[in-house]
C-alpha cells in the first residue's frame, strides 16, 4: 500500500490553502468539530482516487468562496515516487495528471484511474476497507445480528458489488413475475372475448334487419305526403283567393275599429270645450287685478332694499363713533407697553445667568458620574474576580502529587512482582512437564517416585501454578488499573497547578481593586450633593422661565390690542361721520314713501291684504288664473276645426262598415274551401313528423351498428395480441425459471457468497492468529464463521468468545483482521488511517487503544489519526493541529 509524502489543498471544502508534508512517522490530526479535520482526509482519497469519502459530486468539493479546486497529493508506493494532481471545475470537465519520478505516465481522470488500478493495483474500495477505519467503526464489525455482521464482512472482503448484483437481480425477478401474471390474467379472458364476440355479432344482425324495416317505413310515408303536397298544389288558386278576403276583412275590420276610437275621441273634446267656453268671464274678471297686485310687489320689494340699507348705515355710525372714541385710548395704551418691556429685559438677563449657573452644575455632575462609573465598573471587575477565583490551595496540589508518587511506586512493585511470579510460573510450568515425564526417581529430591507420591506431587504442582496464575491475573488487572490512573492524576495535578497559579494572579489583581474602591462611598456622596444643587438650581430655572413667558404674553397681548386700537381708529374720520348720518335720513325718507304708495294702491284693489305674503300668495292664485284662461282661449281656437274633422271621420267609418258587411259574405262562401285546406295541412305535418322520427331512429341504429362493428373489430385485434401474449407467456415461464436459478446462487446469505465466505475466513483467521500474536497475545487457535462469530482457544483457559476478551485485545483483533485482510489481497500493510477512533468508546478502551497504537509505531511504517481527543496526542511523532477561522481552515504542523 502507498505511504503518503505531501498533501496540497487550494479552494477545496473549508481549506483556501493548505500544505502538509508527510514522513514515515505516526502523524495526530487534532482539532475540534467542523474545523476541517476529516476535510484532510478527503483530500488525500479523492487526490489518490478522484472520488470522495462521503461520495459527494466533485464539484460539492469546491469551497463556495471559488470557482475551481486544487489537489496535490505525493505517495511513495514500491519505491517509486508519485506525483498526482487533480483539478475541479464548477462549470467544466475535471483533469487529472500523473507523474512517476518527475515524468508524465497518464492525463485525464479516466486514463489515471485505469494506470492506477492495471499498473499500481490501486482500488478505492480495497482503501476503505484495510487502510483505512472510519469514523466509530473500529469494533462495530463485531456488533448486531448475524445479518448486519455478514454485510459488513461482505465490504471487508470486496463482495458488496456481488450483494447488489443479487438485489438486482431480485428486483428483475420480481418484475418478471409481475409481468407474467398479468400476461396469464389477461390469456384467462380469451374464451370471455370469444363468447362476447359472438354476442356482438348476433347484435349486429338483429340491427341490420331493424333498419331494414324502418327505411321501408319511411319510403312509405314519403310517398303519402307526396300525393298530399299533390292536392294542396292543386287548391293553390283558392287558397290565394281565400288568403285575399281574409286580409281585406282584416283590414276592414282594423279601420272601422280604428275610426270608431276617433269619433269617440273628438265628441269628448267638443263636450270639453263646451264646459271651459262657460268658465271664461270668470277668469276674464279675476284677472285685471294682477297688473295692480304687481306694482305692490316691486314697491314692497325696494322698500326691503331701502330697510337693509338702513341697518347697514345705523351699524356704519355706530362703528365710527366707538372707533373715534378707540382713538383716544392709544398714549394709555403705548405707556403701559413701554413698561413692560422693560420688565422682560430684566426677566431675562436672570434667566442667562441661571442658565451658566445650571451648565457648571451640569458639567461638574458629569465629571463625577465618569469617575463614579469608572470605579463602579472596577468594584464589578472586583466582583466577577472573586467569584471565578478558583477553589484550589496548595494542600490539595500535595495531595494529589502524593497520590501520584503512590500510584507510580505501586506501578514498579506490582510490575516486580509479576515478573517474580512469572519466573516462578516458568519453573512450576518446567517442573509439571518433568513430573509428567518421570517414571522410577523423583526429579526434585531424587527419591523413589511411586504412582501415588507422582500424583500427589503434580497435583501439588497444579495448585501452586494456577495459584501463581490467578495471583498474575489479579496483578495485572490492579496494574491495569494503576495505569489508568496514573494519566488521569498526571493531568489532574497539572491543572490543579495552572489553577494555584491563576490564583496566585487573581489575588493580585483584587489587591489593586480593593485600593481603587476604597474612594467609591466618598464619591457617591459628592455624586449625590451634585445632583440635589442641580435639581435645586433645574427647579429656580424652571420657575423663571415660566415668569419670563408670562411676561412675554402679556407683552404680545398688549401690542396686538395697540396694533387692534390703531387700526380701528383709522378706519374712520368725524367727516365720514357725518355723511353717514346724512345718508341715513335720507334713505327712512325714501323707505316712507313707497311704503305710502303701495299702501294706496292695496286700498284701492285688495284692502284684505294686509301683510306681504298674503299679496304674494293672490299674485301666484292670478297668474295660474291668467295661464288658464290663455290655455281656454287656445282651445276654444279649434272649435270649427274639430266640428269638421268629426263629421268627415263618420262619412268614412259608415263607408268601411259596409264594405266588412261586404267581405264577411265572400268569407263565408269560401268556408268548405278553408276546411279542406286546413285537413290535407294537417295530414302533411303529421307525416313530416313521422318522417323526421323514422330517419331518427335510422340514424340511431346506423350509429349502433357502427359502435357493434367498432367493437367487434377491437375484440378480434384483442383477440390476436392475447394469441401472440399466450405464446409470450411460455417464454417468460423459461426467463423466471432462470431467474430464480441465478437469484438463489448469488444469495447473501446461502448462495455463492456464502460459500466464497467460507472459503476466505479460514485463510483470514489463520492470519489474523500470525498478526494477533505481534501484539503479545497468545492463542493456540482462531476461528471465523460466515456471521463473523469469532472464537479464541487460548493455553490453559479453553475457548473464549470476542466479548470475553479485555477492550484492547477487540481493538488488537479488529485492527489485525484489517492486516489480514489486506495481506489476503497482496498489499503490504505500509499506511493505517483511523477517522475518531475514540469515538463510542469508553475510557478503558480509548486507554487500550491509545496504548496498542503505540505499540503499531513500530510495526507499521506511517499511521494517520485524525480526532478531537487531546488523549491520543501521546501517539504523535507529529502533531497537525486544525482550526476554523474566518470561515475557512487553518493548519499547523507542530
Amino acid at each position: 500500500m502507498i505511504r503518503l509524502r505531501g498533501l496540497s489543498l487550494k479552494n477545496f471544502l473549508s481549506h483556501r490553502s493548505t500544505e502538509i508534508p508527510f514522513t514515515d512517522q505516526a502523524f495526530v490530526i487534532l482539532g475540534e468539530n467542523a474545523s476541517g479535520k476529516t476535510s484532510i482526509l478527503r483530500g488525500v482519497f479523492f487526490g489518490v482516487f478522484g472520488e470522495d469519502l462521503k461520495r459527494a459530486k466533485a464539484e460539492e468539493l469546491i469551497n463556495r468562496a471559488s470557482n475551481s479546486a486544487e489537489v496535490k497529493v505525493e505517495f511513495l508506493y514500491k519505491g517509486k515516487l508519485y506525483t498526482l494532481e487533480r483539478r475541479i471545475h464548477v462549470r467544466r470537465s475535471s483533469e487529472a495528471e500523473l507523474y512517476e519520478d518527475g515524468r508524465l505516465v497518464a492525463r485525464g481522470v479516466k486514463q489515471v484511474k485505469a494506470y492506477l488500478l492495471e499498473n499500481l493495483g490501486l482500488d478505492g474500495n480495497l482503501f476503505k476497507n484495510t487502510v483505512f477505519v472510519p469514523q466509530g467503526e473500529i469494533l462495530d464489525l463485531f456488533k448486531g445480528t448475524p445479518k448486519e455482521r455478514r454485510k459488513v464482512l461482505n465490504r471487508l472482503l470486496g463482495l458488496e458489488e456481488i450483494g447488489e448484483l443479487h438485489r438486482r437481480i431480485k428486483e428483475e425477478l420480481q418484475k418478471l413475475k409481475n409481468t407474467l401474471n398479468l400476461v396469464v390474467e389477461r390469456v384467462k379472458h380469451y374464451q370471455e372475448s370469444r363468447q362476447r364476440l359472438r354476442e356482438l355479432q348476433l347484435r349486429l344482425q338483429e340491427k341490420e334487419r331493424e333498419l331494414e324495416r324502418v327505411e321501408r317505413l319511411r319510403e312509405l310515408e314519403t310517398e303519402k305526403v307526396e300525393g298530399i303536397k299533390e292536392e294542396l298544389r292543386a287548391l293553390q288558386a283558392e287558397k290565394e283567393k281565400l288568403l285575399r278576403v281574409e286580409t281585406s276583412l282584416k283590414n276592414a275590420s282594423s279601420n272601422v275599429k280604428r275610426l270608431a276610437e276617433s269619433v269617440e275621441r273628438l265628441k269628448a273634446r267638443e263636450t270639453e270645450l263646451l264646459k271651459l267656453e262657460a268658465e271664461l268671464p270668470r277668469l276674464q274678471e279675476e284677472v285685471k287685478a294682477l297688473e295692480p297686485l304687481k306694482e305692490i310687489r316691486e314697491l314692497l320689494l325696494r322698500a326691503g332694499e331701502l330697510q337693509n340699507r338702513e341697518r347697514t348705515l345705523q351699524r356704519d355710525v355706530e362703528q365710527a363713533e366707538e372707533a373715534l372714541e378707540k382713538k383716544r385710548l392709544i398714549p394709555d395704551f403705548e405707556e403701559k407697553l413701554k413698561i413692560q418691556q422693560e420688565k422682560n429685559l430684566l426677566s431675562r438677563e436672570k434667566i442667562k445667568k441661571a442658565q451658566q449657573r445650571l451648565k457648571e452644575k451640569r458639567e461638574a455632575l458629569a465629571a463625577k458620574e465618569a469617575e463614579l462609573k469608572k470605579l463602579q465598573e472596577a468594584e464589578e471587575r472586583l466582583r466577577k474576580l472573586r467569584e471565578t477565583l478558583p477553589q484550589v490551595t496548595e494542600e490539595t496540589v500535595l495531595q494529589t502529587q502524593n497520590r501520584l508518587s503512590e500510584v507510580e511506586r505501586a506501578i514498579r512493585e506490582k510490575e516486580l512482582q509479576l515478573r517474580t511470579l512469572n519466573e516462578q510460573v516458568e519453573l512450576l510450568k518446567k517442573r509439571l512437564q518433568t513430573l509428567e515425564t518421570a517414571e522410577s526417581a523423583c526429579p526434585i529430591c531424587g527419591s523413589k517416585l511411586t504412582p501415588e507420591k507422582k500424583e500427589r506431587l503434580l497435583e501439588e504442582t497444579r495448585q501452586e501454578l494456577n495459584s501463581s496464575l490467578t495471583l498474575i491475573e489479579q496483578l495485572e488487572r490492579e496494574l491495569r488499573e494503576l495505569r489508568q490512573e496514573e494519566p488521569a492524576l498526571k493531568r489532574r495535578l497539572k491543572e490543579l497547578q495552572r489553577k494555584l497559579e491563576e490564583k496566585r494572579l487573581l489575588a493580585a489583581q483584587i489587591k489593586e481593586l480593593e485600593v481603587e474602591t476604597r474612594e467609591l462611598s466618598k464619591l457617591k456622596e459628592e455624586t449625590n450633593g451634585l445632583k440635589e444643587e442641580l435639581l435645586k438650581e433645574e427647579k429656580q430655572f424652571k420657575k423663571l422661565e415660566e415668569e419670563n413667558l408670562k411676561e412675554v404674553q402679556e407683552l404680545s397681548a398688549l401690542k396686538e390690542r395697540l396694533q387692534a386700537l390703531k387700526k380701528e381708529a383709522s378706519r374712520f374720520s368725524e367727516e365720514e361721520l357725518q355723511k353717514l348720518k346724512e345718508e341715513l335720513e335720507a334713505t327712512k325718507r325714501e323707505k316712507e314713501e313707497l311704503l305710502k304708495r303701495a299702501g294706496e294702491i292695496r286700498d284701492r284693489v285688495a284692502p284684505e291684504l294686509k301683510k306681504r305674503e298674503q299679496v304674494e300668495a293672490r299674485i301666484r292664485e292670478l297668474e295660474k288664473s291668467a295661464r288658464e284662461l290663455e290655455k281656454i282661449k287656445g282651445a276654444l281656437s279649434e272649435k270649427e276645426r274639430i266640428r269638421e274633422e268629426l263629421n268627415r271621420l263618420e262619412q268614412e267609418l259608415k263607408s268601411f262598415k259596409e264594405k266588412e258587411r261586404e267581405l264577411s259574405q265572400e268569407l263565408k262562401a269560401l268556408n268548405p274551401v278553408r276546411d279542406k285546406l286546413r285537413k290535407l295541412q294537417k295530414e302533411e305535418e303529421d307525416g313530416e313528423r313521422r318522417i323526421r322520427s323514422l330517419i331518427e331512429e335510422a340514424s340511431k341504429l346506423k350509429g349502433e351498428i357502427e359502435e357493434l362493428r367498432r367493437q367487434i373489430g377491437a375484440i378480434r385485434e384483442e383477440l390476436k395480441r392475447l394469441e401472440v401474449e399466450k405464446q409470450c407467456a411460455s417464454k417468460l415461464k423459461d426467463a423466471v425459471s432462470l431467474l430464480e436459478i441465478q437469484e438463489r446462487s448469488f444469495h447473501p446469505e446461502r448462495g455463492f457468497l456464502q460459500r466464497v465466505r467460507r472459503e476466505l475466513l479460514p485463510q483470514v483467521a489463520q492470519q489474523c492468529k500470525e498478526l494477533f500474536a505481534a501484539f503479545d497475545f497468545d492463542f493456540s487457535e482462531v476461528e471465523i464463521d460466515e456471521d463473523f462469530t469469532v472464537s479464541f482457544g487460548v493455553p490453559g483457559r479453553g475457548t473464549l468468545t470476542l466479548e470475553q476478551l479485555s477492550g484492547g485485545q477487540q481493538i488488537a483483533f479488529a485492527l489485525a483482521l484489517r492486516f489480514a485482510m489486506a495481506k489476503q489481497f497482496n498489499q503490504k500493510m505500509e499506511l493505517l488511517v483511523l477517522d475518531e477512533p475514540t469515538v463510542h468508546l469508553d475510557q478503558p478502551r480509548r486507554t487500550a487503544l491509545t496504548e496498542l497504537l503505540m505499540k503499531l509505531k513500530n510495526s507499521i511504517p506511517q499511521m494517520v489519526v485524525i480526532t478531537h481527543d487531546p488523549e491520543l496526542e501521546v501517539v504523535a511523532d507529529q502533531t497537525i493541529k486544525v482550526r476554523m477561522v474566518n470561515g475557512y481552515s487553518e493548519v499547523t504542523v507542530e
